[in-house]
This record gives C-alpha cells, structure tokens and sequence, in this order.
C-alpha cells in the first residue's frame, strides 16, 4: 500500500481516538465491575446459556472480560486501549467495505463520519461497550463476506456478532437482502434466507431471554427491559434518529463540555488535514464499479436506520 492511501486509510481511526482522549480517564463503572468479578473466575460450563437471564453473549461478556484479567495491571486504562483497537478494526472494515461497493474516496468518507459520530467516544470510555464494538466488527465481516460470496464465513461472523450483542439479529434483513440492494445477480435470497434463518432459528432455541420473552408473550413483564409493548418507542425513535445526524437529544439546552474542546479541534484538524489530502490526491484508484454510490447509499441506510427502528420497538 502506497504511503498516502496508508496515511488515509489510518486518518479516520486517528480522529476516533483523538474524539475519545477525555474517555480514557474513566474507571470502570457499572457492569463492567460485574464482567471482571465473573471473568476472575472463568469457567467453560460460563460460556453455557444460564436459564432466567435475559442476555447471552459470552463472545463480548465471559472470554473478554475473562481474558481481560489475565492482564497483570487492574486499572482501566489498559482496557481502554483494548476498546479502542477493536475500534480502530471497524473503522478500518467500514473503510475497506465502502472501498469494494464504490472506491476509495467513498471508503475513505465513509470511515470518517463513522469516526466522528457522537456515541463513538463511549465505545472507548466504557469498558462494557466492547459488547457493542465486536457486535459492529462481527457485522462488517459478515458484510464483507456476503458481498464477496463467502457464506459460510459469513454465516459465522454473523453467528459470532449475535453473540456478543443480540441485537446484531436486526442485521439479518439486509445481509439476506445484500445482493439484491446493490444489484448483483444472482441475488439467492431463498438460499440467504434458508441459512440466515436457520441460524435465527438456533439461536433462539438456546437463548434463554428469547424463551423469557415468549413465556410472557413477548411484553416488558416483571423485567422491564424488553418487550414489543414499549411505551416510549416514539421518542425513543425520535432521540436515537437524532444522534445519527450527532443532535444532542436534549436540545440547545445541553451543556458543552469543556474537556471536549481541544480534542475537537484536533480532530478537525485531522480529519480536514484528510479530506484536503484525499481531493488532492485525486480519484487515482477504480471507477465506480457496481453498485455505485447510489445502491451503497440505499445499503447504508438500511444498515443505520433497520437497527435503531427495531430496537426502539423492543428495548424499553
């Protein structure tokens, strides 16, 4: 890789980390203290679904946190650091795949507003996200994978995300979908659905919270957590529609943090240090190949917007 596409290629996750420097302070918090104290005392009967608990992911929850304490220091800092490689792997995967659908300046863009996206930070600032931050490798590899006509690999990549965060299964509609959105033929949607619902299917069975939900109907019951009868979903809708344009959901009103000023400027500084680096260069990698800007663009906002709408319909 030539000197300056390496330069791009890392630029975007650089502006991540430089948006998530006032995170690295943070102590552990909540959960993550729960993870650690079960990852201490790691055994393989753990990674077994446990009857009456709502989630299941022992990817995200029992091998990493049980991995992250074999690391002799117990501060918080080193996971960070480990939050933020596995951040720098999906922006560099949403990188690559927007690369292999349009070129590289798309790549490139594409990879850049990921990085600036508001909730980024809290991947790196707390620890538990890690949850959420495989769930986002695991669906990009599936991507990648079901593009490239790789479906076993992708069937497990998909199985692996579902596993580290359930609401990977949102996803499902569009990876079954892919072909058909970006036009390449054939679309063997029979065959995606067969062996994407097959794994649905498998995963329910031994999901104790999916058996939880089904015994009382699938409403929010004694837990409260989840349920299809959500009350709020509107607003909820609303707010989570709004932190993909990165509008704070509580208005003008919200405070400006004062320890998020210079690494926003940084990070601006980076990111149109880019941007100006990108149009100089000059489009010198392949046209536009199929399926063009257009269809990418019809994919990726499936791929935003599919998940929040369901998950504001089932997570009270």
């Amino acid at each position: 890789m030539k000197p300056s596409r390496l330069f791009l290629v890392a630029l975007p996750p650089l502006v991540a980390i430089i948006l998530s420097i006032p995170c690295f302070r943070f102590p552990y918090l909540w959960d993550d203290l729960v993870f650690l104290r079960i990852g201490q005392t790691f055994h393989a009967s753990y990674l077994l679904p446990v009857p009456e608990t709502i989630f299941y992911r022992p990817i995200s929850r029992e091998i990493y946190f049980g991995l992250l304490t074999l690391f002799p220091y117990d501060g918080a800092f080193l996971a960070h650091i480990l939050n933020a490689a596995v951040l720098v792997v999906a922006i560099v995967l949403l990188n690559s795949f927007a690369t292999r659908l349009c070129d590289f300046k798309v790549g490139f863009l594409s990879g850049l507003a990921f990085a600036c996206l508001s909730f980024v930070p809290i991947l790196v600032g707390w620890i538990s996200t890690i949850q959420d931050l495989l769930a986002i490798v695991f669906i990009l590899a599936a991507l990648q994978f079901q593009v490239g006509r790789r479906a076993g690999l992708a069937a497990f990549a998909t199985a692996c995300a579902m596993l580290s965060k359930e609401s990977a299964l949102f996803l499902m509609p569009v990876l079954v979908l892919s072909h058909w959105i970006i036009g390449e033929r054939p679309y063997r949607i029979a065959r995606n659905l067969t062996l994407y619902g097959t794994i649905a299917v498998l995963w329910a069975a031994i999901h104790p919270g999916m058996h939880l939900m089904a015994g009382r109907g699938f409403t929010g019951g004694e837990m409260r957590y989840l349920g299809l009868d959500n009350p709020g979903r509107a607003e909820f809708l609303w707010r989570s529609l709004l932190t993909l344009v990165n509008l704070p959901i509580t208005g003008l009103r919200t405070p400006w943090l004062k320890a998020g000023t210079l690494p926003l400027v940084g990070a601006a500084l980076a990111a149109s240090v880019g941007v100006w680096a990108l149009y100089r260069r000059g489009d010198r990698g392949r046209p536009h190949v199929r399926p063009g800007p257009r269809r990418a663009a019809v994919l990726a906002g499936l791929i935003a917007v599919i998940p929040t709408v369901l998950t504001c319909l089932t997570v009270r």
